[in-house]
Formats: C-alpha cells, structure tokens, sequence
C-alpha cells in the first residue's frame, strides 16, 4: 500500500518550552484543541487526542525542540501501519515557528490530514496563547507552500493577460437606393413641366367654356331667309 508526506508549518507567538509542555499535557492539549485528550509521560507513552479520533505513541523526545510520535485516526484502513509525526519547534522573533513532517499517511488521505493540522492544531494553539497572555493574539501565520515533501512544487503557468474585447465593428451601411428619374431631374426642369401642364390645363378649360356658351346661345337666322319668310306672310294676307 502507498503512502503520502506531508508537510505543514505555522508561527505561534508562544516560547518553543511553553507550545512543548502544553502539547504533552493531557488537559491543556484537550483545552487547545477542544477534544478529550490523555497523553503518558515520558518515551514509549501512549496517548489520544480528538476524544479518541488519533491515537498512538511518543517515541523520541527532545524537550523544547522536538516529539516524534507514531500516529494513526480511525480512519486508516485496518491493514495499514502507523504514520509517523515529527514536530519540530523553532524559536523566531514573533515566537515559535512549528513545523508538523507527517509521514507514512495512507495514499490519498494526506490532504484530509494536512487542513486538518492547520484547522484543528495550529490555529486553536494560537487562540489558546493569546487567551493565555500570550505577545499577540494574531493567528498562526501558516505558511502557504505546503506541500508532499518529496514532490516537486507545481509550477502554474502564467495566465495569459486578458484581453480587453474589442467592440465589434458596426455593419457597413447599405448603400441607398437611387433616387428613381423623375427625382433625380433638376428642380428648375419639373417646375417648367409644371408650369406647362398648368398653361395647358387653361386652354383646355378655356375652350371648354366656349363650346358650352355656343350650346347654350339660339342660332340666328341670316337676314335674307327672315325677309323672304315675311314677304310670304304679306302675299297670304
């Protein structure tokens, strides 16, 4: 069966003694983390923590500076063995830089176990100094390239810069129709057309009223038919 590694680190402000006895501390590690712990003093103790969710057993003690433990959850398979915990104290200036190598996790169980030590360890211990008394009630500054110790960092490819979009170009305008004959004549030619449709349209009406007023007028007789007509009217007398 695989395994994983993982790496995870964070600062306390809290002296490297003072994280150390607290960490093997059965009521002060349930306080911290805030489950039920029982840590045995001394290499070769056996301890729980998270009411019995981790257990496991110190092996190596280097007071103020180092715990290897041998650690397992009840989430390891039944035919898995122990991980192995190493936690490293370091003294900076802001106060102790804590450094959890967790090794031998069961494949595909470390990233669980990595926000886990983050969430549950590092930044509970901070709270618990700062309620303490502690320098500074920031939390743990955690650093953020954790990662599988062994594997090579991920180097992520540069986004490409985003491109402003461009604004689409505006549809050509169709070109107008042409103007049909008649508009497209100078105005000076349709107002003479005008002009003589108007001259033609007075002849007309003109001759009109003429032909209505011979219609109406009686026709006149020469003068020599009307004297012929009386001199027959004197002979029959």
């Amino acid at each position: 069966m695989g395994t994983e590694t993982i790496q995870v680190s964070g600062i306390i402000h809290a002296s490297p003694d003072r994280i150390y006895q607290a960490w093997l501390d059965s009521d002060e590690h349930s306080k911290f983390t805030g489950g039920k712990a029982s840590v045995e003093s001394g290499i070769g103790g056996k301890f729980t923590a998270w009411d019995g969710y981790i257990q496991g057993t110190t092996l190596e003690l280097e007071p103020g500076r180092r715990i290897v433990q041998s650690w397992r959850t009840t989430e390891f398979p039944s035919d898995s063995g122990d991980s192995r915990l190493e936690i490293h104290f370091e003294p900076v200036e802001e106060g102790t830089r804590i450094v959890l190598l967790h090794s031998d996790i069961p494949t595909g169980q470390g990233t669980q176990y990595e926000q886990g030590w983050k969430e549950h360890y590092l930044e509970p211990l901070a709270r618990y100094f700062a309620n303490q008394g502690a320098a500074s009630a920031q939390p743990p500054q955690v650093s953020e390239d954790t990662r599988a110790v062994g594997e090579e960092a991920e180097v992520k490819p540069k986004a490409e810069p985003v491109r402003a979009k461009t604004a689409p170009s505006k549809p050509k305008a169709k070109p107008k129709a042409k103007p049909k004959a008649a508009a497209r004549r100078p105005a000076a030619k349709r107002a003479a057309k005008a002009k003589k449709a108007a001259r033609r349209g007075k002849r007309v009406s003109a001759k009109a009223k003429a032909g209505r007023s011979r219609k109406a007028a009686p026709k006149r007789r020469s003068g020599k038919k009307a004297a012929r007509k009386a001199s027959r009217k004197r002979t029959r007398r």
